[in-house]
């Protein structure tokens, strides 16, 4: 960001060395670099990319120099912003925040101020016209872009739309096609300019002019960002509006380009159209001892007082040490406390902070258990001869029928492959199924890799454990579903944990866990894994089944933090029974499609005090339905168990049974 030696003075109560502003500037916001430009100095800052909304201008620069080197600032004349109808002015678009729309008169070509030039001249700009070179010197000044349109040349009045199909002749006689991505300011019958980005031929300024209309505006930086790219063009403007600027700056800048303007062009003001978002402020909490524990030093009181008054920061006192503190939209950098604490201490300078040596405690590193964990799981998996990928975490619109949660959608994407953050992995999965596919006709894959969901406006992230095996055999996905089951024992068995207590359970929930079956895995009642068998419509669509292929698929995806805590559990040894235990038989006649799971989570729901196990030992299948049968076992640790405990034991479990419609045989 470039920058004019004698524009920052300018708003300083006392002129400043050029040696003291760099040097503040270097230490408290960014690395700067200097040239001599004429009888003036241009400073390239290279500010952090979330402070351009109130540091991207002069008025910006020399406040924050006023704040750490306890100076007072300069306030530049204004003039006040009258309403009027004269102009009319309709926003159609959701990607303008603010338009302020100022109608003059009588206006006079003129010789554009030789401090107006040097400023412009020193930031890089070239002087064109009074009226052009005014509304450059303003968003110098204020970080906001501006522009002048002639009032006789306008059909009615103003729209702000989103633009259609359409060709666009810019100031420079370039041709540019229009689609939806961008937003155009126009006339009730052309379009005028591209919303931040270009203006147009049509109400050019010349030097016949006399009437103008003066835009202030404020867009959506992200849709100037895909805007800009679209049409491969970057301008100032649009340099300044992809950085997401103040909405309150377009109003601001309004009420100084009427002063200039009426100063210099003698021009008649007769009063502006506007619109203008609500703009929400953010609270925090400013608590001192939180903030000396942060910084490992402790304020004055005094100092972060000043700090929130020079800030012009809205500030209420809770208690001695704390402080509601509002702050302004145009800070956006300030998200949280810990935001509010860095910036103190910025301007403090980290140069000024006490320095002590570090106390270093010499320890037995222990390692990271669960990280080792996580090692340990792709040991396990590149031994039973699967492959690992690495997928990219993203997603685009196509995926998003397949997946059921809330998507985190990315403000300024790359590319539209790249739109989304993935809420699971097996939509990546199959995406590595569907390019292996066509060298390796089977496989077996995994991958371990973080996943990202939004509940209740926040993001969350997870680690996931997924694998995938798939085959080229017809009628194949009953095989490939004991194939991976038995994957699952064989992994589980290596991290010590017992088949007898994994469960599998058909699963509903939703209209994709419908189409794709889908089995819970459950270990001790907890769901920790699920298992997908995949649908020809899902392989179809990413070119993996088709009328020459039969590829048949099975996903699991595992929570792989859930299984860690289930490694943890502390082994727990019982003694051999002393009592003998008692054996019921139970032989059910349920639906076809009825999990052996199911039935077992079923009666485990009653939590019987004396039910020790359950195991099945039959299962016969007909065209209807199917027979399973289990041996229920029942033992009690302090005595042996009379027929009439476990006779109300099992009357439980019949009428649990008869309300879920399970017949007994």
């Amino acid at each position: 960001m470039k920058y004019s030696y004698n524009l920052i003075n300018s708003f300083l109560k006392e002129k400043i060395s050029l040696e003291k502003i760099v040097n503040t500037i270097t230490y408290h916001v960014g690395e700067v670099e200097y040239e001599k430009v004429g009888k003036d100095y241009c400073l390239s800052v290279d500010l952090p990319a979330n402070r351009y909304a109130d540091l991207g201008s002069h008025f910006g620069l020399a406040k924050d120099l006023c704040l750490i080197l306890n100076i007072c600032f300069v306030k530049k004349e204004e003039d006040k912003i009258k309403k009027t109808d004269k102009l009319k002015l309709e926003v159609k678009s959701k990607g303008c925040n603010a338009y302020f729309g100022t109608l003059f008169n009588k206006v006079s070509d003129f010789k554009t101020p030789d401090f107006i030039k040097e400023a412009l001249v020193t930031c890089g700009l070239r002087p064109l016209n009074g009226l052009v070179d005014i509304t450059n010197f303003v968003m110098l000044e204020y970080g906001q872009p501006m522009h002048v349109f002639d009032y006789d040349k306008l059909d009615t009045g103003i729209i702000v739309r989103d633009s259609k199909k359409e060709k666009f002749t810019t100031l420079d006689n370039r041709e540019i096609d229009l689609d939806s991505s961008c937003m155009v300011v126009a006339d009730f019958k052309d379009s005028l300019a591209i919303a931040g980005v270009k203006g147009g031929k049509k109400a050019e300024v010349d030097k016949n002019t006399q009437s103008i209309v003066l835009e202030s505006a404020n867009f959506d930086d992200h849709k100037i960002y895909l805007c800009s790219k679209k049409i491969n063009l970057s301008t100032d403007a649009s340099s300044l509006y992809v950085h997401d600027l103040s909405i309150n700056l377009s109003k601001k800048a309004t009420k100084r380009a009427i002063y200039l303007i009426k100063k210099y062009c003698g021009g008649s003001n007769l009063g502006a159209n506007y619109f203008i978002k609500d703009v929400k402020e953010e609270k925090l909490v400013l608590n001192i001892l939180k903030l000396n524990q942060f910084a490992g030093f402790d304020f004055e009181k005094k100092f972060v007082l000043n700090y929130l008054k020079k800030n012009d920061f809205d500030f209420s006192k809770i208690n001695d040490n704390s402080f509601y503190v509002l702050i302004p939209e145009y800070r956006k950098d300030l998200k949280t406390e810990q935001d509010l604490y860095a910036d103190i201490i910025r301007v403090y300078g980290f140069d000024s902070l006490p320095y002590s040596e570090p106390k270093v405690v010499m320890a037995f590193n222990k390692g990271n258990e669960y990280f080792d964990f996580k090692w340990l799981n792709q040991d396990i998996f590149v031994g039973l001869g699967f492959n690992e990928i690495n997928t990219y975490a993203f997603l685009n619109d196509k995926d998003l029928k397949y997946v059921s949660s809330d998507i985190v959608e990315l403000k300024n994407y790359l590319s539209e492959e790249n739109k989304y953050m993935t809420p699971c992995l097996y939509i990546p999965m199959v995406k590595a199924v569907s390019f292996n596919y066509i060298n390796f006709s089977k496989g077996k894959l995994f991958e371990i890799d973080k996943v990202f969901e939004k509940k209740d406006n926040l993001i969350s992230q997870k680690d996931l454990l997924s694998f995938c095996v798939y085959d080229d055999k017809k009628n194949g996905k009953h095989d490939l579903i004991l194939e991976a089951k038995g994957y699952i024992s064989a992994w589980l068995e290596k991290l010590g944990i017992s088949d007898d207590l994994v469960v599998y359970a058909l699963s509903e929930k939703n209209d994709f866990e419908k189409e794709n079956m889908c089995l819970d895995v459950l270990i001790d009642t907890d769901l920790i894994m699920k298992m997908y068998v995949l649908s020809d419509n899902l392989l179809n669509d990413y070119s993996i089944k088709t009328e020459r292929k039969d590829v048949n698929c099975v996903v699991v995806e595992c929570l792989i933090e859930k299984l860690f805590e289930k490694t943890k559990k502390e082994i727990e040894f019982s003694p051999i029974p002393r009592y003998q235990a008692s054996i019921r038989d139970i032989c059910l006649n349920v639906r076809k499609d009825l999990m052996v799971g199911d039935v077992y989570v079923l009666i485990r729901s009653l939590r019987l005090k004396y039910l020790e196990d359950i195991d099945l030992f039959d299962v016969y299948e007909n065209d209807d339905n199917k027979n399973i049968s289990f041996h229920l076992v029942f033992r009690a640790s302090d005595h042996t168990l009379t027929t009439k405990e476990i006779e109300e034991s099992m009357e439980k479990i019949y009428d649990l049974l008869n309300k879920n419609n399970i017949k007994i045989r």
